[in-house]
């Protein structure tokens, strides 16, 4: 193999660990990113139980003082009970008493429901705080998962991006390039290796994309120190 092909496979050796690197960089980042959106998600709708709690408040609060007010109506009513001077005044009365209690009692009924509602949601409001300190917690987690792992990999990624350069400036500029713009396409893995299919036949296929290699290509490939791609994947072939 040549002097490119050789630095080409080094250099790809380089990348390929780069990649693990920055793989295991983006796995933590992504981790990191999902448990802010779901403490944030938590978050507003933990707000929007707030809101909603202190809108019930107000209802009950209404609701106690139209029963408080058609208590004191039925107080004064009763007043009016014990002032009356004839049988058809009293009666009078005592109907208005008995409707009073009666829309007293309706009003009471949906004071009891609105304060089980609002139990109800405060219930519900107590599990998504709790839920949002577990998530807050596992947010503080990712994160400092994330930092541990950039400065425990951070001498290795300057040493390799140095190395991948000191590499880089030993080939020609347009086999730089050109492997550049393999790696973008195929994640990383630029090079391909060359696999004969048949031992007693000259039948060739690129290792990356398993497609079949011209006789001419390879006879480029081996008799030439230069940059050859594979026609269908791009990628940089290489003998095996």
């Amino acid at each position: 193999m040549g002097d490119i092909l050789d630095a080409l496979q080094r250099l790809q050796e380089a990348e390929r660990q780069l990649g693990e690197l920055r793989s295991g960089e983006e796995a933590r980042r992504t981790q990191v990113r999902a448990s802010q959106r779901q403490l944030e998600e938590c978050q507003r709708q933990l707000d929007d139980r707030v809101d909603s709690l202190r809108r019930q408040d107000v209802d009950i609060q209404s609701a106690e003082l139209d029963v408080a007010s058609r208590e004191e109506i039925i107080k004064k009513h009763r007043v009016a009970l014990n002032q009356a001077k004839t049988n058809k005044e009293y009666a009078a009365v005592l109907t208005t008493i008995n409707t009073e209690k009666a829309d007293t009692s309706k009003l009471e009924s949906r004071l009891l429901e609105l304060m089980g509602v609002r139990d109800t949601a405060q219930e519900a409001h107590d599990k998504q705080a709790t839920e949002q300190v577990r998530l807050g917690e596992r947010q503080a987690r990712c994160a400092a998962n994330l930092s541990e792992y950039l400065e425990r990999t951070r001498e290795r990624m300057e040493e390799l991006t140095r190395e991948r350069a000191e590499i880089a400036e030993t080939l020609p500029p347009t086999a730089v390039a050109t492997f550049d713009r393999a790696a973008e396409r195929h994640e990383g893995e630029a090079l391909a290796p060359v696999t004969k299919t048949s031992p007693k036949r000259d039948e060739y296929v690129c290792g990356g994309c398993n497609m079949a290699i011209t006789l001419e290509t390879v006879n480029a490939l081996f008799s030439r120190d230069e940059v050859v791609l594979c026609k269908i994947c791009g990628r940089i072939l290489h003998r095996e």
